[in-house]
Order: C-alpha cells, then structure tokens, then sequence
C-alpha cells in the first residue's frame, strides 16, 4: 500500500477531495494560467509604477503598454486601438461588450502558451469539452480584469498625454497644444509671455532637437538638462529660460503614492528600538541613501571617505569641548553657591534699609486730616490706659497699708484680753507670724502715693508739646 502524500494546510475532512483536485491535469493548467497572467502581465506593469526611476512622461506609455499585452490575449488584434482611450470612450470598460471580440478557442490558447507559460501546451491535447470551457472561464476572466483596469487607470487623463511632450517625439502642433494645455492648467507663465514660449519652442525643433535626443539616449531628465544648459554665446544667458521653467514644474508631479508609503515602511526598519534616539538630520540621510541605493551597488568614493573623516574630527572636537565645559562647571559649582548666598544676604539688607528710610520719610511727611484725627484718636486712647494703669498701682498700694493697719488693730485687741494657757501659746505664734509679715513688708519696696491730678497735668503738657512739634515740622515741609 502507498502512503497518501502530506499536503500542508489541507484539512483532514476534505483530504480526499483535496487530492483528487491536485492531481487534476485541468485543475493544473488553470493554477499554471492564472499565475501566470497575475505575475507577468499584472504584477510587472505593477512593479514599474512602483520604482522611483519611472519618469512622469512615461506613465501613459506604460498604461498602453500593459492594457494592449492584457487585450492582445483574448481579443482580436485587428479591433484593438492604438489609443486605449478609445475603448473607454466606446465602453469597453463593460465586459458585455467584450465578448465579440474574443479570439477562437484554438488562437486562445496559442497565445497562452506563447505568453504566459509554455506548460499550457498540455491544455491542447485535452478534450474538445473541456478546451472550451477553459478558454470561456479565461476569457471571461480576463475581460473582468482589462475593464477594471481600464476604470481605474487615468486612460483618458489629458494631463497624462499632455506629458508626453517632454519626450519631444511629437510633431510640432500636437507639441506646441500639449505645452499650452499644461502652461494654463498649471498657470505656470503668463499670458503676456506666451508668444515668447512658442518662439522658444519653434527654435528648439528647428535647430538642437535633433542632436539632443541622440546624445540623451533615451532620458528626458538628461535631454531637458542639455536644455537648460544651453546659452547664448555672445551674452551668456539662458536661450530656453522658459522652457526649462515648465519642464521643472513637470518633472516636479509624483508619478505614483508608492515611494512615500515605501520610505514610511522602511522607517520602521532604521529607526527601531536600538537606534530611538537618532538625530533628525542622520534619519534623512539614511533614508535617501536607502532610496537611492535600493537596486544598485553602493559605490564609496574617495570623496566620501574625506568628508566622513572630516565630521568624525569635527564630533571629536565637540565632545572635548563638552567634556572641559563640564568640568570647569563642577569647579565653578561651589563658587556659585557662596555667590548666591552673598547676593541674596545682600538683597535682604538692602530690602531692609528700604524699609527704614520709608519709616523715616513717612515720620517727616506732611499728614492728611484723616491721618491726623486717626492719631489724636490714638493718643487719647493711649493717655486713658496709661491713667487707669496707673490708678490701679495705687489702689494696691493704698489697700497694703489699710491692711497693715487692719492688722496691728486686732494685735492690739487681743493684747487686752485675759490670757490663758492657750492663748499664750497662740499670742507668741501669732507674733512670729506678724514679726515674719512685718519683715516681708519691710524689704519689698514700697512705692511712694503719687498725686493723679499732677500727673495728667504733666501728660497734658507732654501732648501739647508733641502737638506743637508736628506743626513746625509741617510748616517747614510746605515751604520746602
């Protein structure tokens, strides 16, 4: 018995039917076809759009290009147009309208063997049934994809085919609509000079059209460079100054969105984890280098290595001066700080000198009415407390000696009565304590009895001398 082959990502409850299909000779032929067609007529054209080599006057070359390769396989040759345009214009962009047009069974796949693959020969030697049901799932395939693709792609676009100027393949009128069709799409020279414009393109057919193109080889880029470089030789100027104004604008236009999703793509692979912190300038760098360098070798010239050497000394020279610059601020670091201490001393003791000649410009300064009720105000509230402190010093001092008194009365008192055993005991205990009261007395001071209506003469005074002081130093204000 043989073992079933292993086929991966087959399941196992269609394994059988799998396999049937995979050694199906038909079921073969239409993986070799449809390959075939995706990867040389679709994914070729594809990868051309793609490149940044593409120039701008060569996408309506391209187009045609890859829709006549599609049309020639299943179409009759003889009702394909050398415009494509025109088959959108006729609504060949319907697959019904296709199906008269397509090419009988055996043509069909004679073509296919040619330009698809030579393994499709197998499909000839099929039966007749099968032969036609391939040739009609094919063909009906391959009419889907060429009107998508005529829908999609800008086919008639008349800036596109107003490009193909920059070629200089054209004949002169067709040149001269083309450039004028894309001057005022663009408003690129005014209306005033466009008769300057056509001289200068009625001088270049004539003359350097011809040996431009064949040194050129094909580029545009090179031709209008040639262009541009030409000049007057008894002046020196430029001789197509507008011209070549209109071709940098021209080749300016993106040819497809390609080459930016592309370069945001590869960002992700320059700037990874490792390298997060890398500078703007050495990011660019990298990414044109990357661009520019995408198909070809990198070739390393001697100039290169110069400069490379250059901004390696000019690197190392930063970091020394970076490393002195810190090291004379770890120095410079303490001194700074004694600095600042001193300056902010000082800041306080001239803030506090403000503060003293303000108190004493504020004493000399004449005072408004309002100032000065608020200051009688004052000192009579002041003289009042002063008064009532000074009655009660005297209320204590007048109520120690009533109980001085108080005290040697009752002494007396009790020196008249009959004396017992007891009270003789006590008479002498009392006389210590009043011996010990009287020597406690005695070595306190004692403030001497003032008279309350001398004092309040003398603060009278006191204020009206005050008063007095204020009006001279007022009077001399004004007059200063």
């Amino acid at each position: 018995m043989k073992e079933k082959p292993y086929y991966p990502g087959v399941p196992k409850k269609n394994y059988d039917d799998w396999i049937k299909l995979l050694e199906d000779q038909t079921f073969k032929c239409k993986l070799i076809c449809l390959s075939g067609i995706i990867n040389k007529k679709v994914n070729k054209s594809n990868i051309t759009w793609q490149k940044q080599t593409l120039e701008v006057q060569n996408i309506n070359s391209e187009m045609n290009h890859c829709l006549k390769g599609i049309a020639n396989l299943f179409l009759d040759p003889n009702c394909i147009p050398l415009d494509i345009s025109i088959m959108k214009a006729n609504n060949w962009d319907k697959e019904e309208n296709l199906y008269e047009h397509f090419l009988p069974v055996e043509k069909f796949l004679k073509n296919l063997e040619r330009e698809v693959d030579p393994n499709l020969k197998d499909v000839l030697t099929f039966e007749t049934e099968i032969q036609n049901k391939f040739t009609e799932t094919f063909q009906k395939y391959l009419a889907k994809l060429f009107s998508f693709m005529i829908f999609y792609l800008p086919v008639d676009d008349k800036i596109v085919k107003a490009l193909d100027f920059l070629n200089l393949t054209q004949p002169l009128p067709i040149l001269k609509e083309n450039i004028l069709y894309f001057n005022e799409t663009f408003s690129i020279i005014p209306l005033e000079k466009v008769s300057d414009l056509l001289e200068e393109v009625n001088l270049l057919d004539s003359h350097e059209k011809v040996w431009m193109r064949s040194v050129c080889k094909e580029s545009a880029l090179h031709l209008w460079n040639l262009i541009e470089g030409t000049s007057v030789f008894s002046t020196g100027e430029a001789k197509y100054p507008l011209l070549s104004r209109i071709f940098r604008i021209a080749h300016s236009l993106p040819t497809s969105s390609a080459c930016i999703e592309q370069s945001f793509s590869s960002l992700k692979l320059i700037k990874n984890n490792l390298r997060n912190q890398m500078n703007e300038k050495a990011l660019e760098s990298l990414i044109l280098i990357q661009q520019e360098f995408r198909n070809g070798d990198i070739t390393i010239s001697d100039e290169m290595i110069q400069s490379y050497e250059e901004e390696k000394q000019s690197l190392r020279v930063r970091k020394s001066r970076s490393s002195l610059t810190q090291k004379v601020s770890e120095e410079m670091a303490p001194q700074e700080n004694n600095k600042d201490e001193d300056r902010q001393n000082v800041y306080q003791e001239t803030q506090q000198d403000l503060r003293n000649i303000e108190n004493e410009h504020n004493l000399h300064e004449p005072q408004t009415l309002i100032q000065r009720e608020e200051m009688k105000e004052q000192g009579d509230e002041e003289e009042k407390e002063s008064e009532e402190k000074e009655e009660e010093k005297v209320e204590n001092n007048t109520s120690k000696e009533v109980k001085k008194k108080v005290k040697l009365i009752k002494n007396n008192n009790s020196e008249n009565k009959p004396k017992t055993e007891v009270d003789v005991t006590k008479k002498d205990i009392g006389q210590k304590r009043s011996h010990e009261r009287l020597s406690r007395l005695e070595e306190e001071p004692t403030e001497p009895t003032v008279d309350l209506k001398k004092l309040k003469q003398t603060k009278k005074n006191q204020s009206k001398s005050k008063k007095e002081e204020e009006k001279k130093i007022n009077i001399s204000c004004q007059k200063n």
